[in-house]
């Protein structure tokens, strides 16, 4: 059983273990009309699955399978959404999650995942503006379906950014 809770709205490389798939071009002034989300989760069958989900309703992503490499190809590659588990090697998702917003511009919705219990992590969480918290086990396609309520495809009613 999980359990989902929304959290209040975010504030106004090594790539050797990168798995990039549709990749987004990191060029300057090019875009993609396909959204950008990032999968930072150890779990690797997990995190494939999802993303694989994610890739057929649409969107362009990328996995990162530690918090380190996570936190490279956030920086490089400015995602629109961020998937992030919070117990990882190298670099939990709470330390990716603080460097982003402390020594970076991004500001994307973030989704943390964990299978931790009691409300400790989940107010850190909401305290470092993650957009929803997520209690594991959780389906692919209901994180996919969160993806989807945070960050509409575009051309069905969104302007791009």
């Amino acid at each position: 059983m999980n359990s989902t809770l929304p959290i209040s709205k975010a504030p106004s490389a090594n790539r050797a273990s990168l798995t990039s798939r549709n990749s987004r071009s990191e060029g300057a002034g090019e875009s993609s009309d396909r959204q950008f989300v990032l999968i930072i989760d150890d779990d690797k069958k997990f995190a494939a699955s999802v993303g694989g989900t994610l890739e057929r309703s649409g969107y362009d992503v990328s996995l990162g399978h530690d918090g380190n490499t996570g936190l490279a190809i956030a920086v490089a590659r400015q995602p629109d959404l961020i998937v992030l588990d919070i117990r990882m090697p190298k670099r939990g998702g709470f330390l990716v999650l603080e460097y982003l917003r402390t020594q970076t511009d991004l500001n994307c919705p973030t989704i943390f995942l964990c299978d931790c219990h009691g409300n400790r992590h989940e107010k850190y969480a909401e305290l470092l503006g993650a957009s929803l918290y997520v209690r594991k086990p959780v389906s692919g396609s209901q994180l996919a379906n969160m993806v989807e309520s945070l960050l509409p495809l575009r051309g069905q009613g969104v302007t791009p950014r």
